[in-house]
């Protein structure tokens, strides 16, 4: 064996051993660099808790119920929620119920074409109603931020009108909404509108069973019952929206709750 030779097997020698040097401290590197707990990373970034939005507006698409009343570290008194028989409520006139629709071919029943008149009717007037106070009140809470809503509610029921076939009927609540004598008498009213506007979605349930109707009238009485009607209580009761945070509202299995 020559020098060289010799040279050069040295050489290989010590690369060998550098290497297996590397691989065995790699391990406890890694080891070093990742959490004990994986899940700990991402349990700190947050306490998890969903709130409602204190302006009442809630999320219509499956985000039902009410937050846990806590905004910027105050936490409201949670409101009681109205002990309803919704024998005795009252409903509000149908002003587009007498639609002519002796034309129409499509597949929906004479009940579920009234299910959806009656519930675009409700929905119609609420958004007519809140639209007056602004005007009469200039841009106040809560009724600036539900009445978006209510146009998201609209827009809801007119889809499945369309889906369906159905004419859908001009809104013949504008210009003959309600006014009031001050934002909270307008408050008052619209606690009575999101009852009133929740016990009908109650009555309709059994007008259809088709799921999409379902699925649409349940989102829209979650968000009256669970969101607005909150809302417009803290109004009535004389709280503002800096002082709250989300509705106290349960819903459940599309059926509000009266919470006693």
């Amino acid at each position: 064996m020559n020098f060289k030779t010799v040279i050069s097997f040295g050489i290989v020698s010590i690369l060998l051993l550098a290497l297996t040097a590397c691989a065995s401290t790699a391990p406890a590197l890694l080891t070093q660099n990742t959490p004990a707990d994986p899940t700990a990373a991402i349990a700190s970034q947050g306490n998890g808790q969903l709130t409602a939005p204190a302006d009442g507006s809630g999320n219509q698409f499956g985000k039902n119920g009410g937050g846990n009343g806590q905004r910027g570290g105050q936490t409201a008194e949670p409101l009681p929620t109205p002990d309803i028989d919704p024998a005795t409520v009252e409903m509000i006139d149908c002003l587009i119920c007498d639609t002519d629709l002796s034309g129409y071919t499509g597949e929906l029943t004479p009940a579920e074409i009234n299910g959806l008149l009656l519930a675009l009717n409700d929905e119609y007037h609420a958004w007519a109603t809140y639209d007056q106070v602004l005007k009469d009140f200039g841009d106040v809470t809560p009724f600036s931020n539900i009445i978006h809503a209510e146009a998201q509610h609209i827009s809801m029921l007119e889809t499945l009108f369309n889906t369906y076939g159905v004419p859908v009927p001009e809104n013949s609540w504008i210009g003959n909404a309600p006014q009031f004598a001050s934002t909270t008498e307008a408050c008052e009213a619209g606690v009575q509108a999101e009852i009133e506007n929740a016990v009908l979605y109650e009555n309709i349930f059994a007008t259809t069973q088709r799921d999409d109707i379902l699925t649409v009238y349940q989102s829209l009485q979650s968000a009256s019952w669970n969101n607005h009607l909150p809302a417009f209580q803290r109004c009535a009761a004389g709280q503002t929206e800096d002082s709250f945070g989300g509705g106290q509202g349960q819903h459940r299995g599309g059926r509000w709750q009266n919470q006693k």
